[in-house]
């Protein structure tokens, strides 16, 4: 690798990092025509020198990390490892979905490195972007989330269900939602 200092384009350092993957990781950079060669040594093989998790990883692992160069030692302290199924059962688990539903829900598409694919068993009460219609009698409505993260060296999905039940909207509740959409849309504020 190389940095630059642009527009000169002038290269401030340049380095290599070996045995990507592994526990056991070098990087060698170049600084000032001197090459540092740092190598990050982990307790355990559950993350690799390069911040890869070991797939066969248990959750909540707790690795501790040292940066040795020839001159010094640095702890960086204990960190806790989080395997792709917990960061994904975790991100799931941190939505809220009302057992009841009057109005549109919000299906994120995307936290983090973690994304999402809604779908639901009626799509014409419940879209699969959260938008819900406006019914005359109450009905429910089964909620399917499918997760899923994906590194170069793996990936994970995990599918969570919800049962709602969505309520039909009064008179008055149907006119104020549509008075919002249409203040919303219309940027006259809080005027109508």
């Amino acid at each position: 690798f190389q940095l630059f200092q642009m527009p000169e384009e002038k290269v401030l350092t340049s380095g290599q990092a070996e045995r990507i993957g592994q526990a056991k990781g070098v990087f060698t950079i170049n600084v000032n025509g001197e090459d540092i060669i740092i190598n990050y040594v982990m307790s355990n093989d559950a993350l690799s020198s390069d911040g890869v998790i070991n797939p066969q990883t248990e959750d909540d692992t707790v690795v501790n990390v040292k940066v040795k160069t020839e001159n010094e030692e640095i702890d960086l302290g204990n960190k806790t490892v989080l395997s792709m199924k917990a960061i994904c059962e975790k991100t799931i688990d941190s939505l809220t979905i009302p057992k009841v539903v009057d109005r549109n829900l919000d299906f994120p598409t995307q936290i983090g490195r973690v994304k999402f694919k809604w779908n639901t068993s009626n799509v014409s009460i419940i879209s699969r972007t959260g938008e819900c219609a406006y019914i005359t009698e109450d009905a429910n409505v089964k909620i399917t989330c499918q997760v899923s993260m994906k590194t170069e060296y793996d990936s994970y999905q995990y599918t969570k269900e919800y049962d709602v039940t969505v309520t039909r909207l009064s008179a008055d509740t149907r006119y104020d939602l549509v008075m919002e959409d249409i203040i919303e849309t219309s940027g006259l504020g809080g005027i109508y």
